[in-house]
């Protein structure tokens, strides 16, 4: 990510970060032969039939027959009445059932394909850490706040199953963010976050700071809806050599780099997801480098399951400070699927570049925030559509030197089977969430 430098200028170049603060036939007639009355062979007498047919309607000759049957005694009349509309109820009967068994079918596929897939919506967005000493035409997080909420919300609305991932959120940020989505004041904000995990809140997140694993230092937050989705197990990793010791620095990186990954159930369908949230040093190619290898090797150790239930799928979003050519970002593409190659071009909409710094000079614009599967067929998902958004309009506030990227899609329920918890705490350590966190 782009941003000042620490001498205040207006816009650096280059992958910078926070080192700061964090689809004619013609028919011919055939001729017919004038009907002829039977009659009966010599020597014979018409014989008398007690009942009728169609001939004894159509045909005058067969009269007799038809005064035969009004001669019949009125209870037998009667029986026989009873008899044709017992016969015409039953065929209704089984009409009416045969349409309603149909129907029934019908409803039960429709509801059967509906409940096979999950519509999804995954963001990733560099919100721009809280600086206090803002550069040229960049405005105070105060100001940048509230226009970040309410495209957050359109973004979101109606889209129940959605989730979102944030960079370079600094805890006064995470805690405005959880307010503005949930329509809350600040003040209604508590100042200690052991919240209740069934907490009314129509959003909640997991994540903690970079540089001491509570509140200090950016942190690297994912969003979702608690009634939707059940947080089942996370964690978070420096990105280092000793990723479960916090506030470590890696390689040649200049700040401690994280990867906050939660595991949810989806409360409708039992379907389970895996989302991983990160941001690469915006110094240290090495560091990057290797980030990319330990997230690849993150991401298959949260698949993981036992028995022969089958595997989560792992998504990756975040500011990677790489472009696609770069070595870090090969590494990944080596073993994700980048979603914005999965959505067919026709489905791709919005904006090319995600960084843009605060400046409308658009030379030093780059991709460098990506959305991955990570673990997973990318030939399983429905993909649908992938976004660049806006982060300035007609106000001329810029709301993030980062344009916030999307992937809309559908992914299959399936069975998500039970993770080896033994061998899933041996990798990551203790699992931190806010739930967990009491401000000091």
């Amino acid at each position: 990510m782009g941003v000042p430098g620490e001498g205040g200028a207006t816009k650096t170049t280059g992958l910078q970060d926070t080192d700061r603060e964090s689809d004619k036939v013609t028919a011919t007639t055939p001729s017919i032969a004038a009907p002829t009355t039977p009659t009966s062979p010599a020597g014979t007498t018409p014989k008398t039939i007690v009942g009728f047919n169609h001939a004894d309607i159509v045909n005058p000759s067969n009269s007799a027959n038809l005064l035969a049957l009004l001669a019949l005694p009125t209870k037998t009349k009667l029986i026989l009445l009873l008899l044709v509309l017992l016969i015409i109820s039953l065929i209704a009967i089984m009409i009416a059932l045969a349409v309603l068994l149909a129907a029934t079918s019908s409803t039960a596929t429709v509801a059967a394909a509906a409940a096979s897939t999950i519509d999804m919506r995954l963001m990733t967005y560099n919100i721009r850490y809280a600086t206090t000493s803002p550069s040229t035409d960049e405005e105070l997080w105060s100001v940048r706040s509230p226009l970040l909420a309410s495209q957050l919300n359109l973004e979101t609305a109606g889209r129940e199953n959605g989730m979102m991932c944030f960079q370079e959120a600094l805890w006064e940020q995470v805690s405005d963010v959880y307010a503005n989505l949930n329509s809350l004041s600040s003040s209604s904000l508590p100042s200690s976050v052991a919240a209740d995990e069934n907490t009314a809140a129509e959003w909640d997140f997991v994540g903690v700071g970079r540089t001491d694993g509570a509140f200090s230092g950016e942190f690297s937050p994912i969003f979702y809806r608690p009634s939707i989705w059940s947080l089942r197990e996370n964690a978070t990793y420096w990105l280092s050599e000793n990723p479960t010791i916090a506030g470590t620095v890696g390689w040649d990186a200049a700040l401690p780099r994280i990867a906050t990954v939660a595991k949810f159930e989806h409360v409708g369908t039992k379907a389970g997801l895996v989302l991983m949230c990160t941001h690469f040093d915006h110094k240290g190619e090495t560091a990057r480098v290797e980030s990319a290898k330990l997230l690849v090797e993150i991401a298959g150790n949260w698949t993981s399951s036992s028995g022969d239930e089958g595997g989560y799928h792992v998504f990756l979003g975040g500011d990677l400070n790489v472009a696609p050519d770069d070595e870090a970002y090969l590494v990944l593409a080596g073993d994700m699927t980048d979603v914005k190659d999965a959505v067919a071009e026709g489905s791709r909409a919005g904006n090319e570049n995600t960084y843009t710094g605060f400046t409308a000079n658009t030379s030093d614009d780059k991709v460098i925030d990506h959305l991955f599967l990570a673990v997973g067929d990318a030939d399983e998902i429905g993909w649908r559509s992938y976004a660049v958004l806006g982060n300035k309009f007609d106000d001329e506030v810029w709301i993030s030197d980062h344009r916030g990227v999307v992937v809309d899609f559908s992914m299959p329920v399936g069975s998500t089977g039970n993770r080896d918890s033994t061998t899933l705490k041996a990798v990551i350590g203790p699992p931190m969430s806010r739930h967990t966190l009491t401000a000091g």
